[in-house]
């Protein structure tokens, strides 16, 4: 197993794909803040998963448009969203559900908002998309009505099956033929699965084995080891304990585990390459790098689990910039709960600064900056702690809390 940076800063979301060698795209941001941010999209590429060139502009917009959340199908096909200042949470929304096609000449996207008139707002999950047997693709989205958040997935032949519940997905498809259907959860994995190449999904039902904070992870069927693989973070409370655990009884049990990293750990998604290592892609260091491990057969192990102790994780990075922006209302997180709403830099206010393009990102962190911590000691839970960043290491900020590390 070996772990290389593919990029240090303000990026998140990672997309990926084999296309003659790895392809990632992922968020390039001017904030911590998700959509309607003024978000770009950058690429990288790499022929093993540990050398990667360095991210260039992949998808990008102008004012106060923002494009993000990619998931990768293939080389040339992605989803993405598109807003200019209202998204997910935000009613109404100008947020839009996009399908991007490469060129020699780059991507060019189409609106897919035809096919979720009927809901509040809609999304794609991001990650790594499928491509059935027979040549379909099939995409999850997240779809909204009022306050109810569920998912509506979407065949290239126009089907759509909706599922009650769940959040950003993914899923693979198993030599037999089933799809199966992984979604975030908080406090557990949730899964679904089809019969019919994805006519209809059984409802969505926890994974016990699996347990997640509530956020987007990646399952595959990984070819060299026969077995169905899930990348996920084995914590119920923090963005911490990134691992893959496998079954070889597609998804009954969970009985083997590679564990890539027990601190910080977000999103993350996977891809077998063809000499049947898996690269999986994650965000890193409280959301301020995006990094690339890759796996194979030999570091499968038995699963050992372990008991829930006190833990202290950076859930992300406040830059304090100087940028100016613009301010639309910001809805009420608390109405979401834990896990579900959306990232921003702060969010007990009412408003959200949009910032204006036009001046770069400030990658490296300054005295004043804010280091925002999830905090588990004696059983109790502290989301969203909040102190200065004062120079030292995140190591010796960490040992202010004494949670035992």
């Amino acid at each position: 197993m070996r772990t290389s940076l593919i990029a240090r800063g303000l990026y998140r979301i990672p997309a990926l794909v084999w296309d003659q060698g790895l392809l990632t795209l992922f968020d390039a941001r001017l904030s911590v803040d998700d959509l309607p941010a003024p978000i770009d999209v950058v690429s990288a590429r790499s022929s093993d998963g540990i050398t990667w060139t360095t991210p260039e502009p992949a998808i990008v917009e102008t004012e106060h448009r923002g494009v993000g959340d990619v998931c990768l199908v293939t080389g040339d096909l992605c989803f993405h969203g598109l807003s200019n200042l209202a998204g997910f949470f935000e009613d109404p929304t100008d947020l839009e559900p996009r399908l991007a096609r490469r060129d020699v000449s780059g991507w060019t996207s189409i609106s897919m908002a035809h096919y979720f008139a009927d809901v509040d707002a809609a999304f794609a999950s991001s990650g790594t998309g499928l491509v059935l047997a027979d040549g379909r693709w099939i995409q999850s989205f997240v779809v909204r009505r009022g306050r109810e958040i569920s998912l509506r997935i979407l065949r290239s032949d126009g089907h759509i099956t909706d599922i009650a519940g769940g959040n950003e997905s993914a899923m693979t498809q198993l030599p037999s033929g089933r799809i199966v259907l992984h979604s975030r959860g908080v406090g557990h994995r949730l899964s679904s699965v089809s019969d019919d190449f994805g006519e209809t999904f059984t409802p969505l039902e926890p994974v016990p084995e699996l347990i997640d904070p509530g956020c987007n992870g990646h399952v595959f069927y990984w070819k060299a080891a026969g077995m169905l693989a899930a990348t996920h973070l084995a914590d119920p409370d923090l963005r911490r304990h990134l691992v893959v655990d496998l079954s070889s009884d597609e998804g009954a049990t969970w009985a083997h585990r590679i564990t890539i990293e027990r601190e910080e750990a977000a999103y993350s998604t996977a891809a077998e390459m063809p000499n049947g290592d898996v690269a999986v892609v994650w965000e890193a260091e409280g959301t301020r790098a995006i990094k690339c491990t890759v796996i194979s057969v030999n570091d499968i192990s038995l699963r050992i689990d372990e008991p829930i102790s006190d833990a202290i994780s950076l859930r992300h990075v406040v830059i304090n910039d100087d940028h100016d922006g613009i301010e639309v209302a910001l809805p009420d997180a608390s109405q979401w709960g834990e896990g579900v709403f959306k990232i921003v830099s702060n969010p007990d206010a009412s408003t959200q600064k949009i910032r204006t393009r036009g001046k770069p990102a400030r990658q490296t962190l300054e005295i004043g900056d804010e280091l925002v911590f999830d905090i588990r000691k004696g059983g109790e839970v502290a989301y969203g702690v909040t102190v200065p960043y004062d120079g030292r290491s995140l190591g010796e900020v960490k040992q202010d809390f004494g949670v035992g590390l």
